[in-house]
């Protein structure tokens, strides 16, 4: 009987050390990670606390649903589908870790017009693109 309580513990762990790097987590630089929130839905993440693995917590930056995404040392851009239409966000990640989620970090536009205007104000020069070709 023990021996089978002693399997059942080296399988479970092996199961769970394979379970925690299951997630997709891409580095988007500075602590940010697009991080696999569940099987279908993607978040932008500033991380707070790692692991031995990934990020164990963090503040949610952009929430689920991502359809497109960018971002250079300075800045993350992307888009969401809501059920209320599309949203475009930009942040700027060297505020949003001077100032910890400072409103003056994170944009979100509900027109895309806008959201190109700020971008050229602030001089992103990055375009949308699909989450695998980032």
């Amino acid at each position: 009987m023990l021996k089978f309580y002693k399997e059942y513990l080296v399988i479970s762990f092996f199961c769970f050390l394979c379970s925690c790097g299951s997630t997709t987590d891409e580095s988007l630089g500075d602590d940010f990670y697009y991080y696999q929130e569940s099987r279908n839905s993607f978040i932008v993440l500033f991380c707070t606390s790692k692991g031995l693995f990934e990020c164990n917590s963090g503040i949610q930056v952009i929430p689920s649903d991502i359809e497109l995404i960018n971002y250079n040392e300075d800045y993350i851009i992307a888009k969401t589908k809501t059920k209320d239409g599309d949203q475009f966000w930009l942040v700027d990640k060297k505020k949003f870790i001077n100032k910890s989620n400072n409103k003056n970090s994170v944009f979100k536009y509900s027109n895309h017009i806008d959201f190109q205007n700020d971008k050229a104000k602030f001089g992103v020069n990055l375009d949308l693109k699909s989450p695998e070709n980032i």
